[in-house]
Order: C-alpha cells, then structure tokens, then sequence
C-alpha cells in the first residue's frame, strides 16, 4: 500500500498528488491519502516516522 502524508493548504501536497493523478500512477494503485491534523495527529505522526521533515511524504508499506 502507497501513503501519501499530506495537509490541506499544502502547495507542495497539492502538486504530488496532481502529478500522480496526470500520470496515471493513482489508477489501479492499493493506495491512500493521510491528512495531518485530520486522519492522524502531528505528534502521532512524527512519532511513527521521526526522519519526517515534513509534508507530503510518501511510505510504501510491504504486505506479507
């Protein structure tokens, strides 16, 4: 599964996710979008990936 961590009024949020779109690569894909503040908590998130510089950032998770 394909996540994308993002936040509204994010113009860097808002390109990635336009360019996945224009290029097909949304389509077909077992993939999510997770909003900061809303779908999940800002300490939450740092917590589970405290390399994170910000936003959007983008984790595959394996499934076994």
């Amino acid at each position: 599964m394909n996540i994308v961590y993002s936040k509204d009024h994010c113009p860097g949020c808002e390109r990635l996710l336009a360019e996945y779109e224009s290029n097909g690569y949304l389509e077909g894909q077992d993939f999510r979008v997770v909003k900061l503040g809303k779908d999940i908590g800002v300490d939450e998130f740092l917590a589970k990936y405290p390399d994170a510089k910000g936003v959007p950032y983008v984790v595959t998770e394996l499934r076994i």
